[in-house]
Parts: structure tokens; C-alpha cells; sequence
């Protein structure tokens, strides 16, 4: 009886093991299974990375957050909502299982991983995205204020091409700037702006909308909106 009670006992353990881990067994996807999940536009694609081999090649519209980076977490929670599906991709794999691991501690529950990395996508002659800005590519204060410090409205809008949230206000602002209001449009992409214009304006949340009357902030939104709400804000 002890024997068959100590047995028992390791089946529920190995089960119990075995139930926890499924989730990320299952949803560590081949290359071919990962990129038609990506091609959904319905996530966002993360990759852990160091920031010189994203540089060297990466996929489209990627995000990329060092894994070895000190406040990984932090970035993590700041940057990815947990109500969206999370594609996270490294070199050979290894980077990326660790982080969804993490992902799944901090409350993300929707993530999957790319097998074997960037290395299995190539084998299977699936896109790269090639190119950096470069420093004196990036935008900086000063451009910034140029841009706002006029004595009419403006209206600025800031996203990534990472995220599906500013994909779809894409035609919301494109409706908007179409109307042709008295409001000045103008439109920056994240990746684009200097670290201190980010830390700034606090733009490291997306897609993020403010409206500046003469210079002066006056409403700042993070997040979807609707059109009449917009219009209403002007």
C-alpha cells in the first residue's frame, strides 16, 4: 500500500507539473506556424534581442527589448498591454522561452514563441527588415518645438509600427486630418524619437494623442479613442 500511495502521489505531481508548463509547450510554434500567426496583425512581435543583432536584421514591425537589459521586466509591463497576443522571438530560442516564462509571471497569459528564433524564420526564407536611423537620424527637442510652439492648434499623434492599437487610429486620423480643421496634424512614429523627447513627453505608452493651443499642452489621451471623441477634444 505505501508503494502504491507513493506512486500515486508522483503521477498527480507529474501531472500537475505538466499541466502548468503546457501553455508554453504548446504555443512554441514552428517558423511556419509562427509566421502566419504574426501576418494576422492581430499582436505584437517582440524581440528580445540586444539591440545590435535587431540592428544587423530583424521582422517587420518588431519590437525590440533587450533580454539582458536591468530593467527588462519593467519594459516589458510598460511597453506590452496584456490584453493583446505577444510574439517574441530571439536568435535561436533559448531567449525567447525564458522571456515568455516571465511574461506568463508578470500576468501575460496570450504569448507564443518563435522555435529555434530568427535562425529557423531564415531557413525558411520568411522576410527580414533591414536598417536603422541612425542618431543624427532621430528626432530631437528642438525639433519637436519647432513643430509646436506656433500660435495655432496642433495636434500630435505618436505610435509604432508595432502596435496594433495605432494601426487601427491610422484612418481614424487619417479622417480627421482630411477635414481640413484649423488644427495642424502632425505624426511621429516611437522608434524615431530621441530617448530624451520620449522621457519628455512621456511617450513611451502608445499610441499616444496630445493637442497643444499656442504652445501649451492642453489634453493628452493614451490609447484607442474614437473619431467623435477627437473631434470633441478639438
Amino acid at each position: 500500500m505505501k508503494y502504491i500511495r507513493i506512486f500515486k502521489f508522483t503521477l498527480i505531481l507529474v501531472t500537475l507539473i505538466l499541466s502548468c508548463n503546457s501553455n508554453n509547450i504548446n504555443k512554441n510554434l514552428n517558423a511556419t506556424s509562427f509566421y502566419e500567426l504574426v501576418n494576422e496583425g492581430n499582436g505584437i512581435i517582440l524581440d528580445v534581442r540586444t539591440k545590435t543583432e535587431y540592428d544587423n536584421g530583424h521582422l517587420e514591425n518588431a519590437l525590440n527589448i533587450d533580454y539582458w537589459s536591468s530593467d527588462l521586466e519593467e519594459q516589458l509591463l510598460n511597453l506590452l498591454p496584456k490584453n493583446m497576443s505577444i510574439y517574441v522571438y530571439c536568435r535561436s530560442g533559448t531567449r525567447s522561452l525564458k522571456t515568455i516564462n516571465i511574461l506568463y509571471k508578470l500576468g501575460y497569459t496570450d504569448v507564443y514563441g518563435l522555435d529555434g528564433g530568427i535562425l529557423s524564420w531564415k531557413e525558411n526564407k520568411y522576410p527580414i527588415a533591414e536598417g536603422v536611423l541612425t542618431q543624427s537620424e532621430l528626432i530631437i527637442q528642438s525639433d519637436l518645438l519647432e513643430v509646436i510652439s506656433s500660435d495655432k492648434k496642433v495636434f500630435i499623434s505618436i505610435g509604432g509600427d508595432y502596435c496594433p492599437p495605432c494601426r487601427k487610429m491610422k484612418p481614424i486620423i487619417d479622417s480627421l486630418e482630411s477635414l481640413k480643421t484649423s488644427v495642424n496634424f502632425a505624426r511621429f512614429n516611437l522608434s524615431h524619437l530621441d530617448e530624451d523627447v520620449i522621457s519628455s513627453y512621456e511617450a513611451s505608452s502608445i499610441p499616444l494623442f496630445i493637442f497643444f493651443n499656442e504652445g501649451i499642452e492642453e489634453w493628452r489621451h493614451y490609447g484607442l479613442i474614437s473619431k467623435n471623441e477627437l473631434l470633441n477634444k478639438f
